[in-house]
């Protein structure tokens, strides 16, 4: 089999610090297609209680398209400024703010040190009351030495390019409506009026999507900035 795929307007365009990954990351507009040929074959002996199977498999690809780290000698064409200002916002902190009736609900996942380091503290659980409205505040953050600087005005100058996308993992056990648009009128997602309507224990994905120049108010184009599960209880 033959696959293509054409680069991203990211991969192509992209010119500016990445909030998720801590990078100041540059596109190619001389990219070409990408492209991968395929082949395989499987082998498979039965006989009486005897059985044994064999695959080898071939991929090729061409014009191989992914992320790589600049050398020194590139490193000092970028503002140095633009590094650390980069890097001090990467995402390890994602907090809700669950209110209704009057009280607070508070659930956050925290990865201070990032990958390769200690494991993440994980997400706490929601708690939603059948049928109640609560308006929920998201608060995307960097944590450094004790210190949490929030995320949340970058997201907000950018909105026309960032989308926040919940996903529950049992389909229409949550009703949720976005509250805040950016500058286009489309969706943002950081204030949202969420109602249980199915009595359940589930799991709510949470993900920051970046789509410079492609928002539609989809989830599916960009690339994510940060994801978190929360488990979540309705009853």
């Amino acid at each position: 089999s033959s696959v293509e795929r054409l680069p991203s307007v990211i991969e192509l365009f992209m010119n500016g610090p990445h909030l998720a990954t801590g990078r100041f990351e540059v596109g190619d507009p001389n990219l070409k297609s990408e492209t991968s040929n395929n082949f395989d074959i499987t082998f498979n002996y039965e006989k009486d209680n005897y059985y044994a199977y064999a695959s080898f498999f071939i991929n090729d690809v061409d014009n191989y398209i992914a992320l790589m780290d600049e050398d020194e000698d590139h490193h000092d064409d970028h503002d140095d400024d633009d590094h650390k200002h980069n890097e001090e916002e990467m995402i390890n902190q994602v907090q809700l703010n669950l209110n209704s009736d009057g009280s607070t609900q508070i659930v956050k996942w925290v990865d201070e040190d990032g990958d390769g380091g200690n494991n993440p503290i994980l997400p706490d659980t929601l708690y939603l009351n059948l049928d109640s409205s609560y308006t929920v505040l998201l608060e995307f953050s960097h944590v450094h030495d004790g210190e949490t600087e929030s995320i949340n005005p970058e997201i907000k100058d950018e909105s026309n390019d960032h989308l926040v996308c919940f996903t529950n993992s049992v389909g229409g056990a949550v009703q949720i409506m976005i509250d805040d648009q950016d500058g286009n009128g489309l969706s943002l997602g950081l204030q949202s009026t969420w109602k249980g309507i199915k009595s359940t224990t589930s799991m709510m994905k949470i993900a920051l999507k970046h789509q410079p120049g492609i928002k539609n108010g989809q989830c599916d184009l960009g690339e994510t900035d940060v994801e978190v599960e929360f488990p979540i209880v309705i009853k």
